[in-house]
């Protein structure tokens, strides 16, 4: 494993990679389910689908203690950031597991100002060095029903992943098992677009 995943496992708790695949799980199938409302424009739609799915199910989130989970804008749109101490991420949705990430502003930012002593970032470590950022990327094709992958990546400044991604799925085998039961999948599904849908009518 490299330098940053091995800091990223000894930091962050469990817990939040178990919600992260949930989520994970929970915004392909909703948007799978979203995308059918648009007949002939399913495949269009599911990159933002996923991503405002995951976006909401990761606020609504309950993490473990000193886990926050906050709502972020920037240029063209909005992101979420789940932050404990030492560690932040935030997510993107993919159809292939990518080597790099579009630099956008809020990611350089973080990623500059969180890993500057974590290799391929800058050449000389700043003071404070036990800090991470991570991006979940998850996804798959757009046509499928289910995730094909979630990883943890650890994106310099200008956008390429550094070696070591995690394989989340592998790490929380428990949570791939049971959305492998059809009736919870269902289940957790309609539970959760009826939730959104409830706090979308609310707010």
């Amino acid at each position: 494993m490299s330098r940053e995943s091995d800091f990223y496992i000894n930091t962050v708790p469990n817990v939040v990679n178990e919600r992260l695949v949930r989520n994970a799980y929970l915004a392909v199938l909703a948007a799978q389910h979203d995308a059918r409302r648009w007949p002939g424009f399913e495949l269009d739609a599911v990159p933002d689908l996923r991503r405002l799915n995951m976006l909401s199910g990761l606020i609504l989130a309950t993490y473990a203690p000193g886990v926050t989970a906050s709502q972020v804008a920037h240029q063209g749109g909005s992101h979420v950031e789940i932050a404990g101490e030492g560690w932040v991420i935030s997510t993107v949705t993919r159809a292939l597991m990518p080597t790099k990430v579009e630099p956008h502003l809020y990611r350089a930012t973080l990623a500059e100002s969180a890993q500057p002593p974590l290799p391929g970032v800058i050449e000389e470590p700043k003071a404070g060095s036990g800090f991470i950022y991570g991006l979940t990327v998850f996804g798959g094709s757009y046509a499928a029903r289910l995730p094909t992958f979630c990883r943890m990546a650890f994106p310099t400044v200008k956008g390429e992943l550094a070696p070591g991604t995690i394989d989340l799925l592998a790490l929380c085998p428990d949570v791939v098992a049971a959305f492998g039961d059809n009736e919870y999948r269902e289940r957790e599904t309609a539970q959760f677009i009826a939730l959104r849908e409830t706090l979308r009518r609310a707010g």
